[in-house]
């Protein structure tokens, strides 16, 4: 299911990721042991949004760096590194807040970013809560339209396993969105949460150009 809207949220504040340089110093992601489901090869067009993957890439879109930074939205919950992972050496735990009913977060692009040439976004998940059966991953350009699917469209069940779903950004692009002025290059939200704990995790986040 896709769901297109104009965005209305509170402003989210400073960014928050806790323990993000770890994410810059591990230099394990090559060996074999850490490569993931589908390694880099090299030529090929793979674009890491620097953050959720340490893997090798041809382009990036830099956290931290001026040009990016990662929003968690109305403080909703904490991120916590996992050694339970899919590539790498660690994914990351998106931790509910007890008293909120709902998470949502993501990266935004400083001045805007053009996905044009960019086709597929790849991203692995594991829950083993019910409620993230409500789990949506989207984009939202500068003119504050957004566009979220949910994650179970593309074969994820929270039943506690890991699945690694692509995503065709063709499926994002729907209606007036813009791919040629992208503000939020990647957003994950899910609602309609109970209050109390509950988790997701998130690993293997990566946009890639592929030939139809």
């Amino acid at each position: 299911m896709i769901y297109l809207f104009l965005a209305c949220r509170p402003d989210p504040g400073d960014p928050n990721y806790p323990d993000y340089q770890r994410l810059q110093q591990q230099d394990t992601a090559n060996t074999e042991q850490y490569l993931g489901p589908d390694p880099y090869v090299e030529g090929e067009k793979r674009l890491s949004l620097g953050i959720f993957y340490e893997g090798s890439y041809s382009d990036i879109v830099e956290v931290d760096a001026g040009v990016a930074r990662y929003y968690v939205w109305d403080n909703t919950y904490d991120v916590i590194p996992s050694a339970d992972r899919v590539e790498g050496a660690q994914s990351d735990s998106l931790v509910k807040k007890e008293t909120v009913s709902w998470m949502g977060g993501g990266v935004q692009w400083s001045s805007g970013g053009n996905l044009t040439a960019w086709t597929h976004l790849y991203v692995s998940l594991k829950s083993g809560d019910s409620a993230f059966e409500n789990f949506t991953i989207g984009m939202e350009d500068n003119n504050g339209v957004a566009v979220n699917v949910n994650a179970t469209d593309y074969g994820f069940s929270a039943d506690g396993e890991w699945y690694n779903l692509t995503i065709p950004l063709t499926d994002i692009a729907q209606g007036s969105f813009s791919m040629a002025n992208v503000g939020y290059v990647f957003t994950h939200i899910c609602e309609n949460l109970s209050q109390g704990s509950g988790q997701i995790q998130i690993d293997n986040l990566y946009l890639t150009a592929e030939e139809e």
